[in-house]
């Protein structure tokens, strides 16, 4: 691996974890529901004037949707660094034969997969539509892909004459798709029911 290319996951992972701190502190931040002022006291006589409806805070259903997306993105730095932190440790010569044979481009993509997640759940936070949609859209391929995937491992599983075929980073791979599969599709699942909606209608 050259120099290059380990400044790349570097800014990748480090990329990710920080859209995920700030995402976190935005998450925080937001102030809670503001309650109705009460009534101003007025002469008799004088009509009554309506009290200002509260300001509407954030539902439960966002925030948890917009945390799990945080997970999803924050595993992958966490699964690379374990991963290579042991595989190093027991088999410096082979871990480093792996990675050289392109397999910091997986890891890469991987890395995108996260910092995407990682954005999409701070706009979730902030009632992006565009952002709810695309959780929508990815939910369900995800969940589609997630099907075919282990229909097909099933399938190559039953054949005995079948080689293996999962190496080091195929299991990295599925474990972490995995994890982004399970945090979309819920996601999409927490972002559909009407208040939810209404709440992102506001924005």
């Amino acid at each position: 691996m050259s120099l290059y290319e380990a400044l790349s996951l570097l800014v990748s992972a480090a990329g990710t974890l920080v859209t995920v701190y700030i995402g976190l502190r935005q998450l925080r931040s937001t102030p809670a529901p503001v309650p109705a002022p009460a009534p101003w006291p007025r002469p008799p006589g004088t009509p009554a004037v309506p009290a200002w409806p509260p300001l509407p805070g954030r539902p439960v259903a966002v925030t948890a949707a917009s945390l799990l997306l945080y997970t999803a993105a924050a595993v992958q730095p966490i699964v690379f660094v374990a991963y290579y932190g042991i595989r190093y440790a027991t088999d410096r010569a082979t871990a480093a034969r792996e990675f050289g044979e392109e397999g910091y481009i997986d890891i890469l993509g991987l890395g995108g997969i996260a910092l995407v997640s990682a954005l999409l759940g701070m706009f979730i936070a902030r009632r992006s539509r565009l952002a709810r949609g695309l959780v929508w859209a990815l939910g369900i391929a995800f969940a589609a892909a997630t099907s075919l995937l282990c229909v097909g491992t099933v399938l190559a599983s039953m054949d005995p004459d079948q080689p293996a075929f999962l190496g080091a980073f195929e299991l990295l791979f599925l474990a972490y798709f995995g994890v982004v599969a399970v945090a979309y599709a819920v996601s999409a699942g927490l972002l559909l029911p009407e208040p939810v909606r209404a709440h992102f209608r506001r924005g």
